[in-house]
């Protein structure tokens, strides 16, 4: 639905029913039951679950039942950020060179030789809270998995790799041009990359908060300027913010955190990107799996539904 457009229901214009910052989210169908006299269905009959959270296996935006209230506070930071600030449109600026260079391919597959190869799709990874936790402290009763140092504070940065990462990098580097593009210093991000993908085997390129967009205050990602049809570029990351100039080549996935050491996050998303696969066009089977930029304007358009931080 695009900004500014209400729901029509007998008549009336304004949020769907349950559109509510105290309650759940969801969209109604434009049904003859919808527009009649028939009572709406009771709310405790909808066997959708309440969502508090985004993770890759939600249901679509507009069709889910989402409480807002009870989103992570960084979460609802970030949705509080979007509908208050104005997006560029991606893309390079005149004169400025793509992020990354020409795909690389040799006859027999292996990139390096020049060559365009149309149909692999270029995906984007975050780095924090996506692929691994970095503390400054030791998380009780689980092991971290290395440490980085920090040049600038000379502290300790002690750093957790998600459930199925590796694994999860050896099978998408045979699949996709993989690229890590993390808000990150470089400093901190190459030390905590050199150990993921030692031999420089997983991931084909590094980006970092250089490389970002700022845009009041906040580090976007722009896959416009990354030099690839954004028809072919999926973006994951855990931060709606980093998604924003680009709402329909983005995978909103789960905060992770060392103690959640039974997630399954990224075996979820091999399973979504194992479908996305099977299409020629990422945004539109984003935007109909997701419907991230269409759940943004509903945000615009009644922003009092995040309430008050």
């Amino acid at each position: 639905m695009a900004r500014g457009a209400g729901y029509a229901v007998q008549g009336v214009q304004g949020p769907p029913r349950g559109l509510t910052s105290t309650g759940p989210i969801g969209k109604i169908p434009a049904t003859k039951a919808s527009a009649s006299s028939a009572p709406p269905p009771r709310e405790e009959d909808d066997p959708t679950e309440i969502q508090t959270d985004v993770f890759v296996a939600m249901p679509h935006l507009l069709e889910a039942r989402l409480l807002l209230e009870e989103f992570p506070l960084p979460l609802r930071n970030a949705l509080h950020f979007i509908v208050g600030t104005e997006m560029p449109a991606p893309g390079c600026l005149p004169g400025e060179a793509p992020l990354l260079d020409r795909l690389k391919v040799a006859q027999n597959g292996d990139f390096n030789a020049y060559g365009d190869i149309e149909d692999r799709i270029t995906l984007v990874l975050d780095l924090d809270e996506t692929l691994v936790h970095c503390r400054t402290e030791m998380v009780e009763g689980v092991r971290h998995n290395f440490s980085v140092n920090f040049e600038e504070s000379r502290a300790t940065g002690y750093i957790y790799v998600r459930p199925f990462a590796r694994l999860f990098l050896e099978i998408v580097s045979r699949l996709f041009e993989v690229v890590v593009f993390t808000a990150s210093s470089r400093s901190y991000a190459d030390q905590v990359l050199d150990v993921l993908d030692p031999e420089g085997k997983c991931i084909s390129k590094r980006l970092y908060r250089q490389h970002c967009t700022e845009v009041g205050g906040g580090f976007v990602k722009d896959m416009g300027r990354l030099g690839r049809s954004l028809e072919r570029v999926i973006l994951v990351d855990n931060s709606p913010v980093s998604l924003a100039m680009c709402p329909d080549n983005g995978v909103l996935v789960s905060c992770w955190t060392a103690e959640q050491v039974n997630d399954r996050e990224l075996v979820d998303l091999l399973l979504l990107l194992q479908q996305c696969m099977q299409h020629q066009s990422v945004p539109d089977y984003l935007t109909q799996r997701y419907g991230l930029r269409a759940f943004l304007e509903e945000l615009r358009s009644w922003p009092e539904l995040l309430g008050d931080l």
